[in-house]
């Protein structure tokens, strides 16, 4: 790069400030080709009474791409674990400045490393599944993760379990699914790390969300959220309350111009400089005031970049890294805000409606499941996780992952549901007009269910049911039983058998059969026989008439002949 350097005293610089530059690029007439602008902070000792206050939020999250079997969609996603990957990169970051960022960890990720620190199966790029020794990267980010937790000034706050996209949830009617990940994610972040954390926080999607989904996490426990500038109307606070229908909640958020200098689109030294100018007017402007900086969940900024960045900011004499703990114990009552109304719903953004209608069916087969199950099932809460990890705002950027996962995480639950099942034979004849229909229930879940049947047909009036009780069948069984039924008429029936929960709703795949009688048969047979002797009597009897009547004109014949011979 060119080096372009000026004598300080021909900058002319009397007082304390942020000063505006520009370096112009100009041909021979003078005309401007281009200009870069820049500011810079002249700040000589003395300037400064009190150093202004950064707070940076610090994610670490890991795309949670891995299905109900643990088995990881994308390659790419083990890959930031590695020694120059973009997770161990961050840790090693934050982690030279344990007192001045503030950790937002969320328990999916941990599991994840977990799961590919020992032998795991990946999904390549041919849909084939692999089996791969524990990776000692994913090992070692771990340790090094919970050595930074014993730090007991370490901030630590937990995000809902794998970063759910709430605006998507609430807007597909999936609001027990937004509970369950935001309820939860403190205690599993607890134990994982073996320390207290912060909890009831929300990661808002893009930084924005809007009523319905603050209402909704608010009803969920969430007391404190981090949204982007735009997302409110603007108060000038760091921390500000929102008015939910379940009570207020607290919103920590971003300087607007820190953040754009967070753009990947925004050079490394120019970013440098935005801060430092930022923070010096506001040492200069509003001494000792805070500032938040909070980069998107799946940041991937350049490594040297941002040690540059978080060095300068924690050395520069105007301002000095504050964990998020002190920043709300300095705003004990914030000041009212409310969320900006003019924010559209493509800025809010979320996954697409398709995918979301996806989880909501597999989560109905899920439930079906439970439904019948006489205890919990453990495969049931790694479908759940699944689903939950199917809902994560990480999609919005990698959707062909996030639609493997949820199609594979959906596939395994049918699978699991159809180890339930009913089964008919193909054709059921009875001698009359009633009888039994065998059909078998089989149970391969590992625990009891319990069931009911039901029989259906098309006319529903040629068949005649009587309620079957529900079945206990036992894990790895078989049940036999006999239907009574009726069948109407004499053409052949096709019957439908459903399983259904004990409330009475379908499982499962239905079987279907044949159904007829022989009744109608006999009872024919019957009638044509009667015909016969019937028509056969009147024959005799015709025959009998004629003869008799032959009979009586030959006398009449005979008599009148004798006459005429008198």
């Amino acid at each position: 790069p060119y080096a372009l350097s000026i004598p300080f005293d021909r900058l002319r610089l009397n007082t304390p400030g942020v000063y505006y530059a520009a370096v112009e690029i100009t041909d021979f007439d003078g005309s401007v080709l281009a200009t870069v602008p820049t500011s810079f902070p002249w700040m000589p000792d003395g300037s400064v009474t009190k150093p202004t206050k950064v707070t940076w939020f610090w994610p670490l999250f890991a795309p949670p791409g891995t299905d109900a079997e643990e088995v990881v969609v994308d390659p790419e996603f083990a890959a930031e674990f590695g020694r120059d990957g973009r997770l161990h990169r961050l840790l090693d970051i934050g982690a030279a400045h344990p007192d001045g960022v503030s950790w937002v960890l969320e328990p999916s990720t941990q599991t994840f490393a977990t799961a590919m620190s020992q032998p795991h199966a990946v999904l390549d790029g041919s849909q084939s599944v692999t089996e791969q020794a524990g990776d000692v990267n994913a090992a070692a980010w771990l340790d090094r993760l919970r050595q930074v937790a014993t730090n007991p000034a370490a901030d630590i706050t937990a995000a809902g379990y794998a970063v759910p996209d709430s605006t998507s949830q609430v807007a597909a009617g999936l609001t027990g699914d937004l509970v369950l990940a935001t309820a939860t994610a403190g205690a599993q972040v607890t134990e994982q790390l073996w320390r207290s954390v912060r909890s009831n926080f929300t990661w808002a999607p893009a930084g924005n969300l809007n009523q319905p989904t603050l209402n909704a996490l608010r009803s969920a426990g969430a007391t404190l959220t981090a949204l982007a500038p735009e997302s409110i109307d603007d108060t000038g606070e760091p921390v500000v309350t929102l008015a939910t229908d379940a009570g207020s909640t607290t919103a920590v958020v971003a300087d607007p111009l820190l953040q754009k200098a967070l753009s990947p689109a925004i050079p490394a030294g120019s970013a440098q400089q935005q801060f430092l100018s930022v923070t010096a007017l506001a040492a200069l402007n509003d001494p000792g005031s805070p500032v938040v900086v909070i980069p998107p969940a799946y940041w991937q900024p350049n490594p040297t970049a941002l040690e540059s960045l978080i060095q300068a900011t924690a050395t520069a004499p105007w301002s000095r890294l504050s964990p998020l703990s002190s920043l709300l114990a300095e705003a004990p009552n914030p000041p009212a805000s409310s969320l900006a109304p003019t924010i559209p719903n493509d800025r809010i953004g979320g996954l697409p409606a398709a995918h979301m209608a996806g989880i909501d069916i597999a989560q109905a087969e899920l439930r079906s499941i439970g439904a019948i199950t006489r205890v919990p099932d453990a495969a049931s809460a790694d479908f759940r996780s699944a689903l939950l990890r199917s809902a994560s705002t990480a999609w919005r950027t990698e959707p062909q992952a996030g639609g493997v996962l949820l199609s594979r995480t959906a596939a395994q639950i049918t699978a699991e549901r159809d180890l339930v099942r009913i089964s008919s034979s193909g054709i059921v004849t009875f001698p009359g007009a009633q009888g039994r229909v065998p059909v078998t229930i089989s149970n391969d879940l590992a625990v009891p269910v319990m069931v009911g049947v039901n029989l259906s047909a098309e006319p529903a009036y040629r068949l005649q049911t009587q309620p079957v009780a529900p079945i206990e069948v036992a894990p790895g069984q078989r049940v036999s039983l006999e239907v009574q039924v009726g069948i109407v008429g004499s053409e052949p029936l096709s019957v439908t058998s459903q399983l259904t929960t004990p409330s009475g709703e379908p499982y499962g795949q239905p079987a279907r059969f044949q159904l007829q009688t022989t009744a109608y048969t006999r009872v024919a047979s019957w009638v044509v026989g009667v015909a016969a002797a019937i028509l056969t009597v009147l024959v005799i009897v015709g025959i009998t008439r004629r003869i008799r009547a032959q009979h009586h004109l030959d006398v009449q014949r005979r008599s009148d002949e004798a006459a005429a011979d008198e």
